[in-house]
């Protein structure tokens, strides 16, 4: 039986989005995310209050800081980091992922949990 790959660039972003806010150890404690004020399908990655439940949206007084950017394409998902970008783009080239000079590149929903898995380089120190 062959299984139909997900590479629909909204698709993979709301497993991302769903992942990062469903994770409740290690730094993803305080990781949420933040959806687009306007429709430019860009998402942040943020750290936020720790007494937040982080699936929920959060609102701008609990955001501490901004740490990346999901920038949803039409067939990927791009994780721009804000801060310790070699980190999380070596994570990512050890995980197998695709990258760019300045992103992480995700092209289908298998990819998800491995692209999370970077994205705690964002919080190393």
């Amino acid at each position: 039986m062959v299984q139909e790959r997900i590479t629909d660039g909204n698709r993979i972003a709301e497993l991302l989005i769903a992942e990062i806010r469903g994770r409740q150890t290690g730094s993803f404690e305080t990781l949420s995310t933040t959806s687009p004020a306007d429709k430019n399908k860009i998402h942040t990655i943020c750290v936020i209050d720790e007494e937040l439940d982080s699936r929920r949206e959060p609102n701008t007084e609990v955001i501490k800081s901004e740490i990346a950017e999901i920038i949803i394409k039409e067939n990927s998902v791009h994780i721009v980091p804000k801060q310790n970008k070699q980190a999380v783009l070596r994570k990512a080239k050890n995980q197998g992922l695709d990258r760019s000079e300045d992103a992480v590149i995700v092209t289908q929903a298998a990819e998800v949990k491995r692209c999370v898995d970077t994205i705690s380089a964002l919080t190393d120190e």
